[in-house]
């Protein structure tokens, strides 16, 4: 029989070390959702609303959720601790309430009509991995109809959140 010892070190690398064998796991969130928008913007704060929303119904430890004003290069960075990543969005194009959700690693065109400059092409760029080693990576917009500046939801977009929701939570937690 082998001798087992547990260790750990940075970065939540643990290991099992016997005299036999070595065995090494990485223990890391396998889904990071990031709600990004301006929350002081009516309708483009549905990301944060989302991820708000998420974190009271989820407590899976494998989730990570996150919001956002914009995405940013240091995002990129995160790419490798991931499994999945989706990031949720309002959009300005199609009837308010309306999802769309591109796997965006299967098909990296996509007509999203965001309001922000910075999107997830620019932060594929910046994470400086292969393409064959990026995480599953998904879109998830909601169409929005008010981006005036409000800190509460249209009451169309408002109506619809709760189905908005179940979609969203069949997306990253199956």
């Amino acid at each position: 029989m082998c001798h087992t010892e547990y260790r750990s070190c940075h970065a939540g690398l643990v290991y099992r070390e016997t005299e036999c064998l070595v065995f090494i796991w990485f223990i890391m969130k396998k889904t990071w959702v990031i709600g990004y928008g301006n929350p002081l913007r009516s309708d483009d704060g549905i990301g944060w609303a989302l991820a708000e929303q998420l974190e009271k119904i989820c407590s899976d430890p494998d989730l990570e959720i996150q919001t956002f004003i914009q995405l940013v290069p240091e995002m990129a960075a995160r790419f490798k601790d991931f499994e999945r990543i989706v990031f949720i969005d309002a959009a300005v194009k199609g009837l308010p309430g309306e999802i769309s959700i591109v796997n965006w690693t299967e098909g990296r065109n996509y007509d999203q009509a965001s309001t922000h400059e910075f999107d997830i092409g620019d932060l594929v760029r910046f994470s400086e991995i292969n393409q064959s080693d990026l995480p599953e990576l998904f879109l998830f917009t909601v169409s929005g109809s008010d981006f005036s500046v409000g800190d509460t939801l249209s009451a169309v977009v408002r109506d619809k959140a709760p189905n908005i929701l179940k979609t969203l939570e069949k997306l990253v937690v199956g």
